[in-house]
């Protein structure tokens, strides 16, 4: 079994490499060098520093997390638990500083408090690895059992503060404006029947009025700053030509708007808006009253799927993506749909993917021979070859199912296409 010197002994060989600088206060920062050492303060800013950078790099990595306040809270509480190796009194959490660095902000954008608790999990299990592999290199498993103790019960200190903390932040919500924001929006997301009139009073604009929806979002490992939102916000503001507007954080890393207008407006291109080129942005059509409230919302969240799914660079408007986007709604029978429809086409070579763009370069320039060869830098002769090709491949002449096969086009091209058909292989 370990004993206090001898944990004493293993934390002095603990150093790291930090990246980047600490960020606790300089006063604190002070007293742990005093206390642990510098190794031991490095070795606490390198892990952290990477623990947080592999949360980040999570697909579901939240990009509106206030990463700053968790580095510091992060870093704090592992030194804590550092600290507590090296005494025999257990220290008490700062509750006030759990309430400063993430209870307002999880209250606010309607945060699951299981989800803060499994990231607080992962940090332990993160930082035990680090600590026994430590010991294990050094040939001191018999302090394993210590240091499993010490980081679980000072992790358990600070999910019950982050949990006091978070539900008196709730409670302080609850009656607030809003509060009553946020759960209108839900409602009129979910499509319930609220009043107009409560509505408008709650969120400010006239429900009965046009809005034009938009969902920003940023790829995996991406974050987004205020700054940058408010940049997308008022690029969509001056687009349509208002500033009424609600916006909407939510739990999942997404910003919800909606731009109010007193009749129809659309955004003509995302060229036309200037934002920061690391965020995305699904826009959808403007329609009126409560439905069009939702409608538009919706419509904005699947052009977002969309161009998440294509990687696409900055976003989508709805109405360029909305084939894609209905099609794509389920990714199986899509998949079904476009190998129906082009059958032998749809095989993943090389002559037939150059086969398949001959096809939709024909449709785009609405089937006439001389524009599309110049498109495709051709011979109409080529042209012709490659289209009679096509049509014997898919079994039917394109004139006959026209619309059926730029849809199975639209689909085979996509990202989902090729994953459901890779999980369909597997």
């Amino acid at each position: 079994m370990s004993s206090p010197g001898r944990l004493r002994e293993f934390v002095c060989t603990l150093d790291g490499a930090p990246t980047t600088a600490a960020s606790l206060p300089d006063d604190e920062l002070e007293r742990l060098h005093a206390a642990l050492g510098e190794g031991p303060v490095r070795w606490v800013v390198a892990t952290v520093d990477h623990t947080l950078g592999v949360l980040r790099a999570r697909p579901d990595a939240d990009a509106l997390a206030p990463w700053p306040h968790m580095r510091a809270l992060a870093e704090h509480v592992l030194a804590e638990a550092i600290e507590r190796c090296l005494a025999s009194e257990p220290t008490t959490p700062d509750e006030r500083l759990a309430e400063r660095a993430f209870a307002d902000d999880i209250v606010a954008r309607d945060i699951p408090l299981g989800r803060v608790v499994d990231t607080m999990r992962m940090m332990q299990h993160a930082w035990l690895d680090a600590l026994v592999s430590r010991a294990v290199e050094l040939g001191g498993a018999a302090e394993v059992p210590a240091l499993t103790r010490v980081v679980t019960q000072t992790v358990d200190g600070w999910v019950g503060a982050f949990i006091s903390a978070i539900d008196a932040e709730r409670r302080r919500a609850f009656q607030s404006e809003h509060a009553r924001r946020r759960a209108m929006v839900r409602s009129l997301v979910a499509g319930e029947a609220v009043d107009d009139q409560v509505a408008s009073s709650v969120l400010g604009v006239p429900v009965e009025s046009w809005h034009l929806a938009s969902t920003i979002g940023a790829p995996p490992g991406a974050t987004m700053t205020p700054r940058a939102v408010d940049a997308v916000a008022d690029a969509v503001q001056r687009a349509v030509g208002t500033t009424r507007s609600v916006r909407h954080a939510t739990g999942s890393g997404e910003v919800w708007l909606w731009v109010t207008t007193d009749g129809p407006v659309r955004v003509e291109s995302l060229d036309a808006l200037r934002f920061d080129d690391t965020l995305l942005v699904g826009i959808g059509e403007a329609h009126p009253g409560r439905a069009g409230f939702r409608r538009s919302h919706l419509e904005s969240l699947a052009a977002l799927a969309v161009s998440r799914g294509e990687h696409r660079r900055r976003g989508a408007l709805y109405r360029d993506v909305a084939l894609r986007a209905l099609l794509l709604q389920d990714p199986e029978r899509a998949m079904w749909f476009a190998e129906t429809v082009l059958q032998d086409l749809s095989a993943d070579t090389d002559e037939m993917a150059e086969l398949r763009e001959t096809v939709r370069v024909f449709f785009d320039t609405r089937m006439r021979i001389a524009p599309a060869a110049d498109r495709l830098f051709i011979h109409r002769n080529t042209l012709v070859s490659r289209l009679e090709k096509a049509e014997r491949l898919m079994g039917h002449r394109l004139i006959e199912r026209t619309t059926a096969t730029q849809a199975a086009l639209e689909v085979r091209a996509s990202e989902a296409f090729i994953a459901a058909r890779a999980q369909a292989d597997s």
